[in-house]
Formats: C-alpha cells, sequence, structure tokens
C-alpha cells in the first residue's frame, strides 16, 4: 500500500544518560527527514522527532557492556531518501551520525573497527543472521589514516569526539534489491544470484587481503550452478560489471560466496591500480599512504554466469517475441545473441526477448492474459535503461504460482505504465 516500516537497532559501548538526570533511563535524540539524495544534508526544517525503546544490556567478549536501542520508522514511500540523525551523550562525550535510509536501501550497516585493527574479525551488515554477508579482517589488515582529535565543528558548535565521530576506521555495508539498484539496469535477471552489495572503507587503508563474503539467493541457484557463482564488481565509469579474480569459495549450506581481495574500490582486475588504497612500507611497517585514497568503497553481487552487459539498440521501435513458442514447462537449454558475450540459460518456460528504444526506458512490466481476458501474471522486470536489448524469462506460471494450462497466451508490455507494443505478443503453452 506504499508504505514502508523501517527497523533500526543502535548498539552503544557506553551508557547513555538524560544530562538533566543522569541517573534516569535515557535513550538516544532521534530525528529524520527526507532528503534529495543520499548525499544531500539532513533537514532540521522538515524532520520529525521518533522515539526510540531501551533494549536489554548485554555483556560483550571482554567483560564490558553493550546497551542497545530499537527503533521503528513507518513513513509512505513519497521519497527515495530519507537521513536519520542519532544524537546522544554519555555525561562525557557526546555522539552524532547520520544515518540514509529509504525504499532503495533494503539493509544498511556501520561499525568502527578499532578492536579488529589489533584482533581481526568479522563486521557484518545483518548480525541476526539472516544475511551472512561479511569483511572477514585478519589482524594487521588495516591501517588507520587518521590521528585522533579531540573536537569536531557541526551545525557550528564544537563537539568532543567519541563514539560515531571518532576518526577511527569504520566499515559500511548496505544492501540493495537488484530490481531496485541502477547498477542491474542492463543485466539479464536471471544471470543475477544476490543483491546488490555496496561496501565502504573509511579512514583506513589496507595492507593485506581481506575477505568479501557475499549471500545469494539459494532459491535461484541450481545444483548446477554452484561451482560457476562469481563476485562481480560494478564499475560505473564503463556501467560494465566486472568479475572479481582469485580462488572463489561456496558455502551451499549458508548462501554465501567468498573472494580474497586487495582493494575495495578496485577489486576487479579490469579496474585495478596498483597502490590505490594501499598503505605504505616505510622501515619494515605499514604506514599511511599519503599519495593514496584513505577511503574506498565498491559495488558487488552475486553472479551465475559472466555479467556482460546487453548490446545496444539503434531502432525507435520497440520489439519483443519469446522463443521457444509454443512451449512447454520442461526444463531446456537456450542461447542468447543480442549479449557482449554468447552464453546459454537453462529455463522451464520460455524466454522473452524486448529491444527496448532508447526513449523508452522506464518501469517495464509485463501483462499475461489468457483467451477469456483474464490477467495471469504479471512481470515485472523493474527500471530498464533505453536502447538495449533484454531476456525475461517466464515459467508458465501464474500470480499463485500454479502452472497454467495448455492453450494461447497475450502480453502486453508497459513503461512507466504505458503501452509499449500496439499488438499483444501472442504465446502459447504446449504440454
Amino acid at each position: 500500500n506504499g508504505h514502508f516500516l523501517y527497523r533500526f537497532l543502535i548498539e552503544s559501548p557506553k551508557k547513555i544518560i538524560n544530562p538533566s538526570n543522569p541517573n534516569s533511563l535515557a535513550a538516544p535524540y532521534c530525528r529524520y527527514s527526507p532528503v534529495s539524495s543520499q548525499t544531500a544534508a539532513f533537514d532540521a526544517d522538515a524532520a520529525v522527532e521518533v522515539l526510540p525503546n531501551i533494549g536489554p544490556e548485554v555483556s560483550d567478549a571482554d567483560g564490558g557492556k553493550i546497551y542497545s536501542y530499537s527503533l521503528k520508522i513507518p513513513v509512505v514511500e513519497d521519497s527515495e531518501y530519507y537521513k536519520l540523525r542519532i544524537e546522544a551523550t554519555d555525561g562525557s562525550v557526546n555522539y552524532s551520525e547520520d544515518v540514509v535510509f529509504g525504499p532503495k536501501i533494503e539493509a544498511k550497516a556501520k561499525k568502527d573497527i578499532k578492536e579488529e585493527l589489533a584482533e581481526g574479525g568479522d563486521i557484518s551488515l545483518d548480525e541476526t543472521g539472516n544475511d551472512g554477508t561479511r569483511i572477514t579482517v585478519d589482524a594487521g589488515s588495516l591501517t588507520p589514516t587518521q590521528a585522533e582529535i579531540s573536537s569536531i565543528t557541526q551545525n557550528d558548535v564544537a563537539i568532543p569526539i567519541g563514539g560515531f565521530l571518532s576518526a577511527m576506521p569504520n566499515f559500511n555495508l548496505s544492501k540493495t534489491g537488484s530490481a531496485k539498484s541502477a547498477a542491474m539496469a542492463k543485466i539479464t535477471d536471471s544471470i543475477v544470484a544476490s543483491d546488490v552489495y555496496e561496501v565502504a572503507l573509511n579512514d583506513a587503508q589496507v595492507n593485506k587481503s581481506l575477505s568479501l563474503n557475499l549471500k545469494f539467493d539459494m532459491a535461484r541457484v541450481s545444483d548446477s550452478d554452484l561451482a560457476n557463482l562469481a563476485i562481480c564488481q560494478y564499475n560505473a565509469a564503463t556501467e560494465r560489471w566486472e568479475r572479481v579474480p582469485g580462488v572463489v569459495t561456496v558455502d551451499p549450506i549458508s548462501g554465501v560466496v567468498s573472494v580474497d581481495v586487495d582493494s575495495v574500490e578496485s577489486a576487479a582486475s579490469s579496474s585495478k591500480a596498483p597502490g590505490r588504497g594501499k598503505a605504505a612500507i616505510r622501515n619494515g611497517m605499514f604506514a599511511v599512504n599519503r599519495a593514496a585514497a584513505t577511503s574506498q568503497s565498491g559495488v558487488f553481487a552475486v553472479f551465475k554466469q559472466d555479467p556482460s552487459t546487453a548490446k545496444t539498440y539503434a531502432s525507435s521501435e520497440f520489439k519483443v517475441y519469446n522463443f521457444p513458442n509454443p512451449f512447454d514447462l520442461k526444463s531446456k537449454d537456450v542461447t542468447l545473441q543480442d549479449v557482449n558475450s554468447d552464453f546459454s540459460q537453462t529455463i522451464n518456460g520460455t524466454l522473452v526477448k524486448y529491444s527496448l528504444p532508447a526513449d523508452k526506458g522506464g518501469h517495464i512490466k509485463f501483462f499475461i492474459y489468457n483467451l477469456s481476458g483474464e490477467l495471469v501474471k504479471e512481470i515485472d522486470e523493474g527500471d530498464k535503461k533505453g536502447g538495449f536489448h533484454y531476456y525475461a524469462e517466464w515459467d508458465g506460471k501464474n500470480d499463485n504460482g500454479e502452472e497454467c494450462a495448455s492453450g494461447v497466451y497475450f502480453l502486453i508490455a508497459k513503461s512507466d505504465g504505458k503501452k509499449l507494443n500496439d499488438k499483444p505478443l501472442k504465446m502459447a503453452i504446449l504440454k
């Protein structure tokens, strides 16, 4: 119904207090506002206050305390991005953090990595274990790039540094559904095996390899696909996905693919530049490389096959057809032609190929009707850029997951709600 419910978990190694009553229970002061982009500033004038719930105190591995707070924000989808501002004090140090969220961001996590610098460890996207995506850091893998400072200025007010606002290295991990990600606009959906993950390393340089572990969707992956799974990185300059080289490890039980990377920003070999984001060695020790980046990020996903982007389409006419036609609902191999590298795919129904003119890009949907004019299946292709060939599979099932009967069906394609094909595509199921 256009409404979203966002859940946040906030953890602090220090107890949050109310300055006017230090002995009472207190929670962070939280507000959120709509923003025009992920990088836009928090809008205090449009902000809405939300009240966190105080969670239980738990002990960490070193015998210290972890204080937790949970937050729920219900919003209507009238903005792509929002910014949550979290402010708190422990009585001596003030804390502040802005967190971006919105319909396109399905999960997000940030963690300072003070302990991991010395001891190593995992930085996880989801501490509940539902998503096994994580970065594994060995002891000594990173070099901090900033000395600690005592305060920063925010909103013209000097704030003592601590917690979120320290100059401490940190990892940010976020997840976007493949259908919502602009990086997937030119990719054939059937070769994608995961959501799209963004990894950002801030205020640190890499000394040695990090382990990148991405969760894949086991429902999309067959046993025969497991040997071909690979992690790829999106190159925004070329708008192409590039395979991350190295030894790939697949855990079919947890649904996680792993590969070691020497850089977050240039993990893929074709975009790798020596020294990018890497620490220097001076007198036999790692030191900050002033000529290299101190923060870096990359966009990653798991693929079942070579994720070469689709070939361009120059005509102004929208074209759509399916093959095989007629078709049964048994497993079969088909070959895609209009892609940068030819490859075959295994499908259970039919493959719909559509060629989208440059001015017809948008949110693409297919509506499939039977001879009685009843809608039996809606296929949501997500946002697609015009000027390319695309493929979509119909497995011959209706929206309830039931196999359709033998007979004739008609497909109507729409972009942003506007019909693309003047004449419906006629398809036939023959069991």
